[in-house]
């Protein structure tokens, strides 16, 4: 009688059916990534609001309504001229500095490719040149550290709109510092 086993009888496919790495992974960036480009669009829809309001009140003919077109960095680096050019436009320090970086952060991550190592369950962010096709990995990024910064873009969002809010209202600069400086003795901090 003929044996009726084949040559893959021995092989052990259980395996097959398990994934190699965890999903939840590749679901808690897609789930951080989302918080952050929605965060980062809020950001960049309060620039322009600000941009706005600012020039408007420096030149109300309109000589300056180019500063509120261009990219997400352009309008920032304006909004950061601004600041530093006329700090009686009531801007309250938006951003904190930290906009460009910010908009870096979000670049990588919005225009590059997941490569998760299916053995490890830890990812990269790749991004490829154009022209050349040279691989750039952006490392050591999770879904942990993609929600830190989208926290901060929120509260930056925040307090934008809020400055927003309150632009044209007038403020006396002598009462505001004073009220800024009993607030630094209580123990609070400058926002700004």
């Amino acid at each position: 009688m003929a044996d009726e086993t084949g040559p893959n009888d021995d092989f052990d496919e259980s395996w097959i059916d398990e994934p190699f790495a965890d999903p939840a992974i590749r679901e808690d960036y897609t789930k951080a990534l989302g918080r952050l480009i929605l965060a980062h669009n809020e950001v960049d829809f309060w620039i322009s609001a600000l941009l706005t309001k600012a020039v408007a009140k420096i030149e109300p003919d309109g000589a300056l309504d180019s500063l509120t077109d261009g990219t997400f960095h352009q309008r920032a680096t304006n909004l950061l001229l601004l600041m530093k050019l006329a700090p009686q436009l009531p801007l309250g320090g938006v951003g904190k500095g930290r906009l460009l970086e910010l908009n870096g952060f979000r670049n990588i991550l919005a225009h590059g490719h997941v490569d998760q190592d299916p053995y490890e369950g830890t990812f990269d962010v790749v991004r490829a040149r154009r022209r050349g096709q040279n691989v750039k990995r952006a490392q050591d990024i999770d879904a942990a550290k993609i929600n830190a910064r989208a926290k901060e873009l929120e509260d930056i969002a925040s307090h934008m709109s809020t400055v927003n809010d309150f632009f044209d209202v007038p403020i006396d600069q002598k009462e505001f510092e004073a009220y800024m400086a009993g607030q630094l003795e209580a123990g609070g901090e400058r926002s700004g």
